[in-house]
């Protein structure tokens, strides 16, 4: 039992670091997954502001039937690419980023994602 003690205290802690310690990851999640309408997927790491945006859009979608895997399939193909984190003071972080609609794409514009600390862990604030 000693034993196991440790291998469960060492994954916990990875599986809390990979789900909301790294700002520019959690960004990478969600900008993925909201721009792919993978809404039920960036609810994981949105703050609770975000996350009621992305429910009451699920809600919307389901009431005028439309399942959540019917919206994914009829999103239009992006690449979203993070350039990285510009700013992070400990409770706040910006996550520059693009969404292009090709690999080769000249005209995407560098956008800007705000990220929360919260007690668990980073977390998008997208709207």
């Amino acid at each position: 039992m000693r034993k196991i003690l440790p291998i469960l205290f060492f994954l916990a802690l990875v599986g809390c670091r990979s789900s909301g310690g790294n700002p520019e990851r959690v960004a990478e999640r969600f900008l993925k997954a909201f721009y792919t309408h993978d809404y039920e997927k960036a609810l994981g790491v949105a703050d609770t502001v975000t996350r009621a945006h992305l429910e009451d859009e699920l809600s919307r979608m389901r009431d005028s039937g439309i399942t959540p895997a019917q919206w994914r399939a009829a999103a239009q193909p992006v690449i979203v690419e993070v350039e990285g984190i510009i700013a992070d003071d400990g409770s706040r972080a910006v996550c520059a980023y693009k969404v292009l609609t090709s690999s080769d794409d000249a005209n995407a514009l560098i956008e800007t994602l705000l990220l929360v600390k919260t007690d668990e862990g980073w977390r998008a604030a997208f709207y």
